[in-house]
């Protein structure tokens, strides 16, 4: 990944509903700007592994005209925290158990907070909507939506 400035893994439980958004829509982003940007997501668990993202992800996603071919879930690698200069979890559970993973300790300044990055708000995670209906599914893509640019402006210099 060195022709990038910066690369990126979105981390979520199963990769099947948020970190794809993010993924998709840091994608969408930095085409769109021209950033030399590498995207990815994952999932803490295997769950869904090899599967494409939840159709009501899907769906959503494809109402808003983002692109999310190609986007299959995998479970995190032990590389990751190696290969991506950030990892990037959805919610506060995703982001304490990545502190406890990761090996040496010198690399947990790259695991961040994706709604960290959001001004103007006390708000720590983005909600899962697994469980929910569809505006849950649409919270999830605006929250990813309103945050992107933000991110991007704070992470690749």
């Amino acid at each position: 990944m060195s022709h990038y400035r910066a690369s990126l893994l979105f981390v979520c439980l199963g990769n099947i509903c948020r970190s794809p958004v993010a993924e998709a829509l840091c994608k969408s982003f930095v085409h769109t700007h021209n950033l030399p940007v590498h995207c990815d997501s994952a999932g803490l668990h295997g769950y869904h592994s090899g599967e494409l993202p939840d159709k009501r992800t899907l769906k959503n996603c494809q109402q808003h005209g983002l692109n999310m071919d190609g986007l299959v879930s995998r479970k995190l690698k032990r590389d990751d925290f190696y290969q991506f200069d950030y990892l990037i979890a959805m919610d506060q559970p995703v982001f304490e158990k990545l502190n406890t993973m990761v090996n040496p300790p010198e690399l947990k300044n790259k695991i961040k907070l994706f709604r960290y990055f959001e001004t103007n708000t006390s708000e720590t995670c983005v909600p899962d909507p697994y469980y929910g209906t569809d505006s849950d599914f649409e919270l999830v893509y605006q929250i990813c939506k309103r945050v992107m640019p933000e991110l991007n402006q704070a992470l690749v210099k």
